[in-house]
């Protein structure tokens, strides 16, 4: 996952690295929340 950014900020990275912990934190809500049920 690799992002290149025009500007002096790494925004991109920070956004993409976010994205990921969603993402990440969501399959573990759904697996969770199957296990539960």
């Amino acid at each position: 996952m690799n992002c290149v950014c025009v500007g002096p900020r790494q925004t991109c990275r920070v956004e993409m690295l976010l994205s990921w912990v969603f993402w990440y934190m969501w399959q573990i809500n759904t697996q969770l929340l199957v296990l539960i049920c």
